[in-house]
């Protein structure tokens, strides 16, 4: 059967194809599953049928057997004469069509016939766009064929003007060639010649060039051309005069260059001079010492026999260390000139903070590194790190100096200022060069140091200002505060007074810390600055408080006040964390001496002791700073080191700053001054008891009533300062002779009961530890204990007669019996053993005559209680 012949059978059952795969469809043909047959007629609906197979479960097998042909191809050749191939000139369309009807099933061909008729019309459509584009070609190429002809015409007789042109330039270029060849190899000839003479010109003029470059400081440049000329001078001098002269004369130049180079070197390196040799003048600048350098680098290069060759190039190593060193100290004198003479011209207010800081001795600084580096690039970093050490710390020795004397000129904020920008650039400056260090080779760990060093420094500084402006404060605080208080305490109200004196301290504290915070950005060890410098203002403002209520004046830099848990390893629980080797803290001794001359002029009356009203004052700011004081200052230091912005309380008041330092402190001075007062108080008490104690007048004594009246006085400040809920108490009925015989002490005891009974009566010490927390029963017991001690020691200097023995057991028992209503029972009881003291002490003081005579108890009692039941007598000392 013909292609043809398929191609019509094919066209035929198409239709018939089409409708058997419906049928299958619509079915449920078993051989094919649903899924891939409804797939299969979605894409043939979309793209249109294909000459692809439908998938039956023999697929995978075909597939493998495919597989399995493709790895046969290369060897079976024999199908591409297949009769059964289409493609081969032997394809048998009858047998090919026979054999398919005998082994394949109708599907199977449907599916053949459908697969050629689609390969016949793909073909049809391939040849008919192939004739299309070759036409398309041929017509193209037809009109490009007739486009050249046209220009090949048109550019004839162009082309014909050409070769003409060429012919003619070609018979130029030969004549040429024969006229002028012969001349080029003359011209040729007088160019070497020329450059000979031009050779020989500069070897005539070579001592003249040598020494013009000598002069002008070139003396490397002189050196690499005497070394560049003198092979042609050694060979061919012994032949010419001329250049044996011109030899002689710049080896002449050059010892006289390397003989002055040398004293230069040795000079500027602070090397002595022979006498002879005139002292050169100093350099101007790092590329003058180290052309010097270069040019006793090449010059030993050249040197024909040097012995320790190793060795010279390390001493000039060291020398050119030593002459930069020498030119940085110049450049940090100048700049030390130009400071001061600033100071006493007009241009002050035009300072700025860079001219306080070296720049350019730092930039010398990296020059000289940089130069050192480029001309030794074989030797060890030992002299040069060592150079820069030397020299860095020079730098930051007159930084400091040139800083220090700026900051006690500090008069307001804008030289406050001035020196927090110059710290700031000092750091950065430092920073540029530490980093421009390693650009050159120097490692990260050498130049560390210098970053750490000048960051110290600013620390220090920025201690030092801080310190100045708290040092100020003290003067201010004095006079604006407490020299207001003293002189308001008659006519104001104590209180309110107290309160409004705190706060303007607390205000004055909060300004310091705002002018020491202003500036155009703080550096970062400001806070820790100030943290320290507020601690020991603290400090500082509670021994004031206490010598303003009495104390002794001290200047302590820490404080050796032992807690009474105290061991010794906590022994500086109250250090004030004084940096003695640091030498930039100031010494304020002066300022302190001033100070205390103040406060004594302050409180010292015409009779040397405080006022007992500025002793109640200064308790009562004691009392108050304790609590606050800590937690304001902290606020203000939060506060102004952010910029002003008012922060959330919870987040300032950590005690992180300050800690539990300030407060203890101001904790032992409320204790302190609570002391003085109460010696005040008790020294007046003891001052009225010890009046006439040998006195005998069959009652209580006056001035035993008005004793009792100062610790009635006593007790109301006491309690108005504090804020107490001390209540008043009725006074107690006297018990009667009887009830009073068994404990009574005036049953004179003698021998071993005596002496038993005094080994376990409780000792009763006076003063109590400084750190104790006192209310107002212990200030109190402390009046009454210094009272009755001093009373007990004059009663020990005093002789006594029987009635006077009786005086003074009369007023024991007035007190013994009145103390509980100022001292709770503890207190009570153990001021009434001082009290059975002080008649004990009557009775051994007694003459050899009185001292047999008994007292008579039952008058003593009346007495007592007859003063007891006078309210007018008694109306000024019991509490109401």
């Amino acid at each position: 059967m013909s292609r043809r012949a398929i191609e019509s059978s094919s066209s035929s059952s198409s239709s018939s194809d089409d409708d058997d795969d419906d049928d299958d469809y619509l079915t449920h043909n078993k051989a094919i599953p649903r899924e891939a047959l409804v797939r299969q007629k979605l894409l043939e609906n979309f793209y249109g049928k294909t000459p692809e197979q439908v998938w039956t479960p023999d697929d995978d097998d075909d597939d493998e057997e495919e597989d399995s042909d493709d790895d046969d191809d290369d060897d079976d050749d024999h199908d591409a004469s297949s009769p059964n191939d289409l493609d081969a000139p032997t394809f048998d369309a009858r047998q090919y069509t026979e054999q398919l009807i005998q082994t394949e099933p109708i599907q199977r061909l449907l599916e053949e016939e459908e697969q050629l008729a689609l390969q016949v019309r793909t073909l049809d459509s391939t040849m008919q766009t192939m004739v299309y584009e070759n036409y398309s070609r041929f017509i193209d190429a037809t009109d490009a064929i007739r486009s050249i002809g046209v220009h090949v015409t048109a550019n004839e007789p162009a082309l014909q003007q050409l070769s003409c042109a060429v012919h003619q330039l070609d018979k130029q270029s030969k004549a040429l060639e024969d006229t002028l060849g012969p001349l080029r190899d003359q011209v040729a000839e007088k160019i070497r010649v020329r450059r000979l003479l031009t050779r020989l010109d500069t070897l005539l003029k070579l001592p003249a060039t040598l020494q013009h470059y000598v002069d002008e400081g070139q003396y490397q440049t002189a050196t690499k051309s005497y070394t560049s000329a003198a092979p042609i001078l050694a060979k061919h001098s012994p032949g010419f005069e001329s250049l044996q002269k011109i030899e002689t004369e710049c080896q002449a130049i050059l010892q006289t260059l390397r003989r002055a180079v040398q004293n230069k070197l040795r000079h500027w390196s602070g090397q002595e001079l022979p006498e002879e040799e005139e002292v050169p003048s100093p350099p101007q600048s790092m590329m003058e010492i180290y052309e010097c350098i270069g040019t006793m680098q090449l010059l030993l290069q050249e040197a024909s026999v040097l012995e320790h060759q190793e060795e010279t190039f390390s001493e000039l190593e060291s020398t050119a260390c030593a002459a930069s060193l020498r030119l940085l100290d110049r450049i940090l004198d100048t700049h030390l000139i130009d400071v001061q003479e600033r100071k006493f011209t007009l241009a002050e207010s035009s300072s700025s903070a860079a001219s306080l800081i070296a720049t350019d001795y730092l930039n010398a600084l990296l020059e000289a590194s940089t130069l050192f580096k480029t001309q030794f690039t074989t030797s060890s970093p030992q002299h040069l790190v060592e150079f820069i050490s030397e020299a860095f710390s020079s730098f930051l020795v007159h930084t400091k100096g040139i800083l220090l004397e700026e900051q006690p000129n500090e008069a307001n904020d804008e030289a406050t200022q001035l020196v927090a920008e110059a710290t700031t650039l000092l750091v950065q400056s430092v920073q540029d060069v530490a980093d421009a260090l390693q650009n050159i080779g120097i490692r990260s760990e050498w130049t560390a140091p210098f970053l750490g060093q000048a960051t110290q420094l600013t620390e220090s500084l920025t201690r030092r200002r801080v310190d100045q402006k708290f040092q100020a404060l003290q003067i201010s605080m004095v006079e604006d505060c407490w020299f207001p208080l003293g002189q308001r305490l008659a006519d104001t109200a104590l209180i309110p007074l107290v309160e409004s004196t705190l706060a303007d301290c607390l205000q004055l504290v909060d300004d310091t810390i705002r002018s020491c915070c202003n500036g155009s950005e703080s550096p970062p060890d400001l806070k820790k600055a100030l943290i320290y410098s507020v601690r020991k203002f603290c400090y500082w403002w509670a021994n004031a408080l206490e010598q303003m209520a009495g104390g002794e004046s001290t200047r302590l830099d820490r404080l050796v006040e032992a807690s009474l848990d105290t061991d010794d390893k906590t022994m500086n629980a109250f250090l004030t964390f004084v940096d003695e080797e640091d030498d930039q803290r100031i010494d304020n001794h002066a300022s302190w001496q001033k100070l205390c001359d103040m406060v004594q002029a302050l409180t010292l009356k015409e009779d040397g002791d405080t006022p007992i009203q500025l002793v109640l004052a200064v308790a009562m700011m004691c009392l108050q700073a304790e609590s606050s004081v800590a937690n304001s200052l902290e606020e203000s230091i939060v506060t102004h080191l952010s910029g002003g912005k008012k922060l959330n309380k919870s987040r300032i008041m950590t005690g992180d700053m300050l800690g539990q330092d300030v407060q203890k402190r101001f904790q032992l001075a409320r204790s302190t001054v609570f002391v003085l007062y109460a010696s005040r108080r008790g020294s007046e008490m003891a001052h009225l008891l010890c009046q006439d104690v040998t006195q005998t007048i069959g009652r209580p004594k006056e001035s035993t009533r008005q004793a009792l009246a100062i610790a009635k006085q006593a007790c109301q400040e006491l309690n108005d300062m504090l804020q107490g809920a001390y209540k008043a108490r009725d006074i107690p009925e006297l018990e009667s002779t009887s009830s009073r015989s068994s404990i009574s002490p005036m049953a004179r005891k003698k021998g071993l009961h005596l002496d038993i009974e005094r080994m376990f009566q409780e000792k009763v010490a006076v003063f109590p530890h400084t750190s104790t927390l006192l209310d107002v029963n212990d200030v109190l017991f402390l009046v009454f204990k210094i009272a009755l001690r001093e009373w007990l020691e004059h009663i020990r200097l005093s002789i006594f007669s029987a009635k006077a023995r009786s005086q003074v057991a009369m007023d024991a028992m007035l007190l013994k019996h009145l103390l509980p209503l100022y001292l709770n029972e503890s207190q009570a009881t153990a001021a009434g053993n001082i009290i059975e003291d002080c008649k004990l002490a009557a009775g051994d003081r007694m003459d050899g005559a009185a001292a047999a005579e008994s007292d008579n108890e039952d008058i003593i009692i009346d007495a007592v209680r007859s003063c007891l039941n006078d309210t007018e007598w008694t109306s000024d000392f019991v509490l109401k």
